[in-house]
């Protein structure tokens, strides 16, 4: 009834607001009420995804390990993986720019589904693909030292959109995850630019000429 969703509700709201108390709480209510384990596992993994994210790729990975757990002891001694899991994602960082990436993209392509794979990246298993210019100039990113080159991957109408802004944390705290091309656009220092569109650039990479400088990132919280 209403009850098991207002409970639910409220692991979720406690979880995202960093309450690992609350979280328990709310975690025993359920199982000590009878919910079905399953269910709450599922609802860990996606709020693993939903609401750390990269801030901290662990998340995802604890959350399957305790519904694989749950699976394969069942309760009652799957408490105590769910609690484990509770707790962690409870105190992970927070992030929901994946959740906004995609709710975003979402709607580009409900008004793009027709819009032509880029020739330069297209399957050319073929003589008459080739012919057709299917995978002409495509650039091999892994030629470059840092494995990123000059390369066009949307489609032309949506060149240069920005799909994914990463949370401030995560572009301070997150190395090896990833920078948007909207950070690389909008705050590499002018003088260290070239001409060049970078759609996917490493933390490594920005990090090498941020030291000791601080940057205002767009609102993404």
């Amino acid at each position: 009834g209403e009850e098991h969703y207002n409970l639910i509700s409220a692991l979720h709201k406690s979880l995202r607001g960093s309450d690992p108390d609350a979280s328990l709480y709310w975690l025993a209510r359920m199982l000590e009420g009878g919910e079905d384990p399953l269910y709450i596992a599922r609802r860990l993994v996606r709020f693993a995804s939903e609401d750390v994210g990269n801030a901290d790729p662990r998340a995802l990975q604890v959350a399957i390990a305790a519904k694989q757990a749950v699976e394969f002891i069942g309760m009652p001694e799957a408490d105590l993986a769910l609690t484990q899991a509770v707790t962690y994602l409870a105190t992970a960082p927070k992030s929901n720019s994946l959740y906004k990436a995609y709710s975003s993209v979402k709607e580009d392509v409900k008004n793009s589904m027709t819009l032509p794979v880029p020739l330069s990246i297209r399957n050319a298993p073929t003589r008459l693909m080739k012919e057709l210019g299917y995978g002409k100039s495509y650039r091999y990113p892994h030629i470059a030292p840092e494995a990123i080159v000059n390369q066009q991957y949307l489609p032309s109408k949506l060149k240069g959109k920005c799909m994914l802004v990463p949370s401030e944390y995560e572009t301070k705290h997150c190395s090896g995850c990833y920078s948007s091309c909207c950070l690389w656009n909008n705050y590499f220092p002018k003088h260290l630019k070239t001409s060049i569109t970078i759609n996917h650039c490493s933390f490594l990479i920005l990090n090498r000429y941020f030291v000791n400088k601080t940057f205002e990132y767009p609102n993404s919280k």
